[in-house]
């Protein structure tokens, strides 16, 4: 089954926001660039060193906030997505983190 862009961006927020006590007891700082929307999902594949790929649900960037808590509540369904895409199948994921970035973002569910 696959999930529209907007139900899996939905999925992840609501599992940020439902997360055990111990999650929920987390606290960090934020600052008014965390609420600018220049932020993607940085994923790092085994063979293209450094270079990393950006993505989110809809092909546009997102708040910092907003990735915190897809990547806090999801990264395993950010790499099924990411490897459900047709470039990125049979490619190794070593790292998933929140980016700032200006550069073009890959929407998961073109």
């Amino acid at each position: 089954m696959r999930l529209s862009a907007a139900h899996f961006c939905a999925t992840l927020l609501l599992g940020a926001m439902a997360g055990s006590s111990a999650i929920a007891a987390q606290t960090f700082t934020v600052s008014k660039d965390d609420y600018k929307l220049d932020t993607a999902v940085a994923v790092y594949f085994e063979d293209t060193g450094s270079k990393a790929y950006m993505f989110s649900c809809d092909g546009k960037p997102m708040q910092m906030l907003m990735c915190r808590a897809t990547i806090d509540s999801g990264i395993p369904k950010i790499i099924r997505a990411v490897k459900a895409l047709p470039e990125f199948k049979g490619k190794k994921v070593v790292g998933v983190k929140c980016m700032r970035t200006s550069k073009g973002i890959i929407d998961l569910y073109p």
